[in-house]
């Protein structure tokens, strides 16, 4: 017999993308049937020695020496499916936190947006430093908080911006927001939620419930769903005291 398993047939590297998982299932199904093989062997060799314990033309020594061969083979080959499986779990793992960090970058890149807009917003409606100061940190502690903002990122920057002024008692000029970019792409694909959702820019003279969107008139904001972007309720439905239109 070999003082070695033939395992080193056995594919360590698998290929990035979806088939890992397969490979690693044909892994472990050829290292599987290895030890069940090697296992055969050493229970055949273990009947025969007992068999030919009174039999003096059979070398016990040669027989201790193929199972002790066969069952370091076995080892080994259990062995390395465990490190196997063991590699597959650190991959996983390491690609679930390299999502989550990419999530929570996201995330916090979103909410930096989100408290941009607000700050020109408060820069706007309030004069002094300290309260502009107070209220943009204000701002920035409500995002943090989960309980109150949840999922912010599947939320539109319309949105939170909506509901941070809402919170913050501020009345925003959504027709000059309008004219940011960030706004027009969320009037552009119509973001669930968005207060620009049901708006639409059209160079057309101002009438009839339209806004117009800059000082120089070359275009207007039409609301196509409703007349006004509507301020985020407070959960139970009820809204905040400090809500105001826009």
């Amino acid at each position: 017999m070999r003082d070695e398993p033939p395992i080193t047939t056995v594919e360590h590297d698998a290929p990035a993308g979806g088939g890992d998982r397969a490979l690693l299932d044909r892994q472990l199904l050829r290292l599987d049937r290895l030890a069940e093989a090697g296992l055969e062997v050493a229970l055949a060799i273990e009947a025969r020695a007992k068999a030919a314990v009174h039999d003096l033309e059979i070398d016990l020594n040669g027989l201790s020496l193929a199972y002790d061969r066969v069952a370091r083979a076995v080892r080994m080959t259990v062995a390395l499916q465990a490190r196997l499986i063991e590699d597959a779990r650190t991959r996983e793992d390491e690609a679930e936190a390299a999502a989550q960090d990419d999530l929570a970058e996201r995330q916090e890149i979103h909410k930096i947006r989100a408290v941009g807009v607000v700050e020109r917003v408060i820069e706007a409606e309030r004069q002094d430093f300290d309260e502009v100061s107070r209220l943009v940190l204000k701002a920035e502690t409500l995002l943090d908080d989960e309980d109150l903002y949840d999922d912010v990122l599947s939320r539109p920057i319309g949105e939170l911006v909506a509901r941070i002024c809402r919170d913050l008692g501020l009345s925003p000029d959504w027709t000059r927001l309008a004219e940011e970019a960030w706004a027009k792409k969320e009037m552009a694909e119509g973001a669930a939620g968005s207060p620009f959702a049901g708006l639409e820019r059209v160079p057309l003279p101002l009438d009839g419930g339209e806004v117009r969107s800059g000082g120089d008139g070359s275009a207007a904001v039409r609301p196509t769903g409703h007349p006004h972007p509507r301020p985020f309720p407070h959960r139970g439905g009820r809204e905040s005291p400090h809500a105001a239109s826009p």
